[in-house]
């Protein structure tokens, strides 16, 4: 709940200046007290000194205590307009008025001063308990631990009931009274509870793709990206950005130098080889239909994915990124295990029984290869070839998505478009 301050503006305005020798006459009377023959100032110290409000308001929480001073809230009356109307009875004005003090002198005239107190001061002294008392919801966690969900309890929050304690305050300030009040208190919900995680244990999608572990840094780098997107948890309507799941490619977070793509070349960086990771991922959440916010193809052609079904990243350039837009929380779970890396994604199954999809890519373009380099290299025996590099065209694919009921093809989406460049060739001859 928020707080806020409501402000009581006192507009005060000057009081007339009296000199030494005014006083106030016989019979004038404040709040009961006798001020007569008083002057202004000796009199405002006299009935200040005499009201003097010295309790406390006491907020208890928890078997804490939280008092504060009467005072702190500006509590106590504002002698100044009334002894101003005192005094200017006192005085009069021009014949008439002297005769009005003449023979008006022995009665009795009383004047009340306003009782006051400060708005904002009790929502300052409310805010500030408050922010000694409030506790944080506590939201559930899940997540997946050698094939089974370990799913923890949520805990609501909690916060002062500000308007129930402001009434109260009120009540007893307005009558200048000292009072100890408990707080009572309201609770702060999380925004998801442990059922909804427990609905959410469907495996909604799954993908594997090979990989050679005897490619020791390469493996490394696998295992580094695997081990921080693994139980990724990604709440209805978030967005999941696997390169800041991955954390930025640096020594620092395990990674290694790997073999990778750098504009159509391969080439050497830290992370070589994660995009592995990332084109497993898309696989998985393309069958698990969530959405597709960022992808891109690698620049050639990779032997672990078909074609169009790759996903590239590069750090602070290119991202693979997906929503998720189902009504309950996703879990990924990543495994790399036996040559194999596997996704699993998790969460409430909506999608009819009799559905299912499946993924085609379909080459629409083919552009041919530059020419061949020519080699000649003298261990090769003559009239022996050795091919160091095929000739690939370069390709453009269309990916699609096709959608069954009962086994029969009801629809088909475009889901991408896919351009390989071309690789050029490169074949070494034996001596002649």
């Amino acid at each position: 709940m928020k707080f806020f301050s409501m402000l009581i503006l006192i507009i005060c305005v000057p009081a007339t200046v009296y000199g030494a020798g005014d006083v106030l006459r016989r019979n004038i009377f404040i709040n009961g007290m006798d001020v007569s023959g008083m002057g202004y100032e000796a009199a405002l110290a006299a009935l200040s000194a005499r009201f003097v409000f010295d309790g406390e308001i006491v907020l208890v929480a928890d078997g804490a205590r939280h008092a504060f001073a009467l005072a702190d809230f500006g509590a106590g009356y504002d002698f100044i307009p009334a002894l101003d109307a005192a005094m200017e009875a006192s005085m009069g004005g021009g014949l008439f008025g002297g005769i009005r003090r003449l023979f008006g002198g022995m009665r009795r005239l009383d004047f009340d001063a306003e009782y006051v107190f400060c708005e904002a001061a009790i929502w300052d002294a409310i805010n500030q308990v408050a922010q000694k008392t409030k506790t944080a919801p506590i939201e559930p966690t899940m997540r997946r631990n050698r094939g089974r969900f370990e799913i923890t309890d949520h805990r609501p929050g909690r916060e002062i009931d500000g308007d129930f304690v402001h009434s109260r305050m009120w009540d007893f300030l307005a009558r200048g009274l000292s009072a100890e009040i408990e707080i009572r208190f309201i609770d702060i919900p999380t925004n998801h509870t442990r059922a909804d995680f427990e609905r959410a244990c469907d495996l909604l999608a799954t993908h594997a793709t090979p990989y050679l572990a005897q490619y020791t840094n390469r493996t490394t780098n696998l295992k580094v990206a695997n081990n921080f997107i693994h139980n990724s948890l990604i709440l209805p309507g978030e967005v999941f950005s696997t390169s800041a799941a991955m954390r930025p490619r640096i020594p620092e977070n395990g990674y290694v130098e790997g073999g990778m793509i750098i504009d159509g070349q391969p080439a050497q960086g830290y992370g070589g080889g994660i995009c592995q990771i990332a084109s497993t991922l898309y696989m998985a959440a393309l069958l698990a239909e969530l959405e597709i916010i960022e992808r891109a193809a690698h620049s050639l052609m990779v032997e672990y994915m078909p074609p169009a079904t790759d996903a590239t990243i590069a750090q602070g350039l290119i991202d693979l990124k997906f929503r998720n837009n189902t009504g309950a929380p996703i879990l990924i779970e990543s495994i790399l295990r036996n040559g194999r890396h596997t996704v699993n994604i998790y969460g409430a199954e909506t999608r009819p029984a009799g559905r299912s999809i499946a993924f085609e890519p379909r080459l629409i373009r083919e552009t041919p290869p530059p020419p061949e380099i020519i080699l000649r290299d003298p261990e090769i025996p003559p009239g022996w070839m050795r091919i160091l590099a095929p000739a690939t065209p370069g390709r453009e694919y269309e990916l699609y998505k096709l959608i069954y009921i009962d086994g029969k093809l009801t629809d088909e989406k475009r889901v991408n478009i896919s351009k390989y460049r071309p690789i050029q060739g490169v074949r070494a001859y034996g001596r002649e």
